[in-house]
């Protein structure tokens, strides 16, 4: 069992189409969303070859680090647009 106070969270945001579809079929099986995650991470620490293999194909692109591209906030105030 986990414990809140040892085991930090695992902050993970994924779309709502695709929380709700996993969620449905996870349902199906007698798996929670929590469950299902935390069974991959032991899996892929146990085999992980064979894990992301399987998962290659649902990978999603890394996410872009750091202030969107676009017009500064001292861009904003020195030309007065919002």
């Amino acid at each position: 069992m986990t414990s809140k106070h040892l085991d930090p969270p695992l902050p993970v945001r994924a779309s709502r189409p695709d929380q709700e579809a996993a969620r449905e079929v996870l349902k199906r099986h007698g798996w929670g969303l929590t469950q299902f995650v935390v069974a991959c991470l032991r899996a892929v620490a146990r085999d992980p070859d064979t894990l992301l293999d399987t998962l290659a194909g649902d990978r999603p692109e890394p996410k872009r680090r750091g202030r969107p591209a676009g017009v500064s906030t001292a861009d904003k105030v020195l030309t007065g647009r919002s």
